[in-house]
């Protein structure tokens, strides 16, 4: 503490100097040219010196808050169409077909990297894990799940998904003996029901560090859209990597989802309610919690 106090001590000596200096300059500038035009070139002058070097960064200073007020006012604007739509639920449905995996593409220092609309959620096997883990499964070496303490609900029985290396469709289940489980699907088709996820490059959007992405669950038998989602990113920090900040990994949202690692499949459930979640308990607090986000119906 007594160093703290030292070293502000000198800082204000400092100033106080400085300060000092100034005003010796500017009565040197006033008093010493005979004309009123070299007076006011003199004054012009020392003022230039001391503040000169400060104009530079007030300026960039000023042009970063105007361009964070016009991003966040767009921003704003987005997400007026944001949130779920829910056009029909169905009870007893314990799989899902994937239409795509997540893939993390593109850096989050890039203000258009292709996945930065759904930036927070998992890719590729940690996304099938996510509609798979329940509750009870403690064997998860990492702990349990995100959603589940959101939720407190059990995941699909299976989820089925085409593989892009081979084009060939597989089935994944949890099992807390080998964890998760690959095999190709014994069956013709695919379920019925699908969940569809897109990010969007919108290059006006993402001058400002404006990203979205949506999500579609869709009856494949009848081909009704059951749910919509549009979602927005925002970096507020318009892409600043200072402090060693990742940009997107600190974007805002809207919906302010709260549990960003699970959002799919909790949205997944709300609509394709299975037999196992019906009989599992009434509301919780925290499906309440996610009520009040706008999650939830």
């Amino acid at each position: 503490m007594l160093e703290l106090g030292v070293g502000a001590d000198i800082v204000r000596g400092i100033g106080a100097i400085l300060w000092g200096i100034l005003a010796i300059a500017l009565l040197v500038a006033l008093f010493k040219p005979k004309t009123i035009t070299g007076k006011a070139i003199s004054t012009l002058v020392v003022l230039g010196i001391f503040f000169g070097p400060m104009i530079p960064g007030a300026l960039r200073a000023h042009e970063k808050k105007l361009r964070y007020e016009n991003a966040k006012a767009l921003f704003d604007e987005r997400c007026k169409s944001a949130g779920l739509k829910i056009f029909k639920t169905i009870q007893g449905v314990d799989s899902l077909f994937l239409t795509n995996l997540q893939k993390r593409i593109g850096i989050d220092t890039d203000p258009m990297a292709l996945s930065a609309g759904s930036w927070d959620i998992s890719s590729g096997e940690w996304y099938i894990r996510n509609f798979l883990l329940d509750e009870e499964l403690s064997n998860n070496p990492y702990g349990y799940s995100p959603v589940q303490h959101a939720t407190g609900r059990p995941g699909f029985k299976f989820v089925e998904t085409i593989d892009p290396s081979d084009g060939k469709r597989y089935r994944y289940t949890w099992q807390p003996s080998v964890g998760l489980k690959r095999e190709m699907s014994p069956v013709s088709k695919p379920p019925r029901y699908s969940i569809e996820v897109k990010d969007y490059l919108i290059p006006e959007d993402r001058v400002h560090w404006i990203a979205s992405s949506s999500l579609k669950i869709t009856d494949n038998l009848t081909g009704d859209v059951m749910a919509e989602m549009l979602y927005y990113k925002f970096e507020t920090g318009l892409g600043s990597r200072a402090g060693q900040r990742q940009p997107w990994s600190f974007a805002i949202s809207c919906p302010n989802a709260p549990v960003m690692d699970g959002m799919h499949r909790f949205i997944s459930q709300k609509i394709l309610t299975s037999e196992t979640q019906v009989k599992k308990r009434p509301t919780s607090a925290s499906d309440l919690a996610l009520q009040h986000r706008g999650l939830s119906n």
